[in-house]
């Protein structure tokens, strides 16, 4: 054999073993990769939990089988209850000393109006609203080794992912869903960890068992990171969504919905850095009938647009959130609102360890998550933290009324934690308010209000209202605006630069 040929049979050679080792090193990179990352995964989302994670790592593919739960599947029901003692409480003897509480019981039930049965269905129905919502995902992925894993990349892996919904989930919701594919992904892993993946999910159809019919038209979108995976961006689009009852005419809908994050942190889900912006084409909500007075309610948003900002200095958090658009309540159209809140110096540590440990808790123990709140607001407000909505901006017809307002409790030590939040608030909270509307609108309002009472009111009524308003201080006459400044400050009240008169008690004279 020529010299030629036997070089030739040795480069040949050498480069497979070459590509070879570079297979083998990129799929035990791969392997590697997964571990931290799911490691990593529970302490960036407390609110999730791993139950399982099985990776098989061959030569060429390996597959990786990883199932997440949200939320738990926990009762409020106390279990340490048995049957037969509940069984036996119900049979006891009422405190009438009865032999015969089965006959006890028949005649208590012939008593019971329809009205009493009313309301026993209606805490049924609470109680069944209260069950706990827990969604268990299994996300299955199919891993080409680098460091040539396509003819789109070179990398340490190209991963073909399935999301589905497992049927250890809330029943009502599984019975429907359980099974389905709820999302498909492609994406390309570097040798750092870095990846870019495109994505996408199926429309879905289901109903539940309380009537309601939900139509998911699905969505598409794409995901990057940078920094070995500590930082990422990401687009995502949705056709629409419709959720319609008809027993009792609700309607929820939102059609033409783009998200777009850029330069987010991953160190925490409640706390992500960077720049969220986005909008929806339309949004509407209806019903036949509200809860408070039998009343017809239709709201149709369009165009809304919002961003949202969040910066960290050290281990406090800014965060900005602006939301803009127009619509139709009812029959009173809005050219246009403009709604733009902010929070500063929220202290992340704490507000994380919180967030964990009310992540940790059944989604319907809402007196633990009270409980968990109450005992972490001292140290928050240690840091001084401020809320605001810098403006409610709402224009009808031309007239723009205007709202803002200030809220904090500075000046408290992390020495006063044991202190009671409500000693607390008379001696360090303040709050700085202003309110402009038009006239018009407080007659309309003073109106709508008395037909709600089934009483009538005159426009020169309204007028007279208004000006009840200007002479106990509560508002200052500009022209055709009412304005209002309030200003709640260490346990003093005072509207309009001047202490109110008769304290709080002087709202009531109205």
């Amino acid at each position: 054999m020529k010299k030629t040929a036997v070089y030739a049979l040795s480069a040949v050679a050498l480069a497979a073993v070459a590509y070879g080792s570079a297979t083998w090193w990129a799929g035990k990179r791969t392997e590697t990769l997964y571990a931290e990352q799911i490691a990593l995964l529970q302490q960036r989302y407390p609110g999730i939990t791993v139950l399982d994670h099985q990776y098989e790592r061959g030569f060429w593919h390996s597959t990786s089988t990883v199932t997440l739960q949200y939320g738990r599947p926990d009762s409020t029901v106390d279990e340490n209850q048995s049957p037969e003692t509940t069984e036996e409480q119900t049979a006891a003897p009422d405190s009438n000393g009865s032999d015969n509480p089965q006959a006890d019981q028949e005649g208590e039930e012939e008593e019971q109006t329809a009205d009493e049965q009313s309301d026993e269905d209606d805490d049924a129905d609470s109680a069944e609203a209260a069950a706990p919502l827990f969604l268990t995902f299994v996300l299955s992925d199919r891993i080409t080794h680098g460091p040539l894993t396509s003819l789109r990349s070179v990398g340490a892996a190209s991963v073909d992912s399935t999301l589905t919904l497992d049927a250890r989930s809330t029943p009502e919701i599984a019975a429907t869903l359980a099974g389905q594919t709820l999302a498909t992904a492609t994406t390309d892993v570097d040798f750092s960890g870095d990846f870019s993946s495109r994505f996408e999910g199926p429309s879905l159809q289901w109903a539940t068992p309380g009537g309601d019919t939900m139509n998911w038209q699905g969505f598409q979108g794409s995901l990057t990171s940078a920094g070995q995976a500590q930082t990422l961006n990401y687009e995502l689009t949705a056709p629409g969504l419709q959720l319609d009852n008809p027993d009792d005419g609700m309607h929820l809908g939102f059609s033409g919905l783009s998200l777009r994050g850029i330069d987010k942190s991953m160190n925490a889900l409640w706390a992500l850095s960077g720049r969220d912006e986005g909008q929806i084409g339309q949004l509407s909500v209806r019903a036949d009938e509200t809860a408070d007075d039998g009343q017809p309610f239709a709201l149709a948003l369009q165009n809304v647009q919002f961003q949202q900002t969040n910066k960290m200095s050290g281990d406090l958090l800014d965060g900005m959130l602006q939301v803009t658009g127009s619509g139709q309540a009812g029959e009173l159209p809005i050219n246009r609102f403009e709604v733009r809140t902010s929070l500063t110096r929220l202290h992340a540590p704490t507000y994380l360890r919180m967030a964990e440990k009310i992540a940790g808790l059944s989604s319907d123990d809402t007196e633990g998550a009270a409980a968990i709140m109450r005992n972490n607001l001292s140290a928050l407000l240690a840091y001084n933290p401020e809320y605001a909505l810098d403006t409610l901006t709402v224009e009808i017809d031309g007239q723009q009324g205007e709202l803002s307002y200030k809220l904090g409790m500075p000046g408290i030590t992390p020495q006063e934690q044991d202190v009671p939040l409500s000693l607390l608030a008379m001696s360090r909270l303040r709050l700085d308010a202003t309110a402009s509307v038009p006239t018009s609108w407080v007659e309309w309002m003073a109106r709508e209000s008395a037909l709600d009472d089934g009483g009538t009111l005159t426009p020169a009524g309204a007028r007279a209202l208004i000006e009840e308003l200007v002479r106990q201080g509560l508002a200052v006459r500009d022209g055709e605006r009412l304005r209002s400044t309030v200003l709640f400050d260490k346990g003093r009240l005072e509207v309009n630069g001047k202490p109110l008169k008769g304290g709080l008690g002087a709202l009531g004279n109205l």
